[in-house]
Parts: structure tokens; C-alpha cells; sequence
């Protein structure tokens, strides 16, 4: 404690000054939405897999893996 740096100000933090939404400068940030969005080409055979997996009874897990190699 006690050396906690400000991120915006380089400063100390207990030394900011409050800054009002409409004071803020405009276009400092470019933030992209993170949603994930269903490409058929890339995901169809995958997704296709998985609803059949899902019809099946005698399937009781599904690994979802982090990456998949072709």
C-alpha cells in the first residue's frame, strides 16, 4: 500500500482529481467487442459433430477442446 501508481496520470493514486463523463476526452479508447460469432466455414462440421454427439444417449461428455488441429 502507499505505492500504488495511478494508471491514467502516472501519479500517486490518491492524488486524482475526478474527471466528469462529458470531460473525458472523445476516441481514447477503440475497444473491440470480444462476442463470439458463428463462421460456417470454420465451425460447421465442428457444431455439426456436437448436435449429433448430443442426440446420441450413450454420449454422456463432450470435451471441448481450446484448439482444434486439422
Amino acid at each position: 500500500m502507499g505505492n500504488e501508481e495511478n494508471i491514467e496520470t502516472g501519479g500517486p493514486a490518491d492524488a486524482v482529481d475526478a474527471v466528469a463523463v462529458d470531460e473525458a476526452p472523445q476516441g481514447v479508447w477503440e475497444l473491440v467487442p470480444l462476442t463470439p460469432t458463428f463462421m460456417e466455414a470454420e465451425h460447421g462440421q465442428y457444431a455439426s459433430a456436437i448436435v449429433k454427439a448430443l442426440d446420441d444417449p450413450l454420449v454422456r461428455n463432450i470435451a471441448l477442446p481450446s484448439a482444434l488441429r486439422g
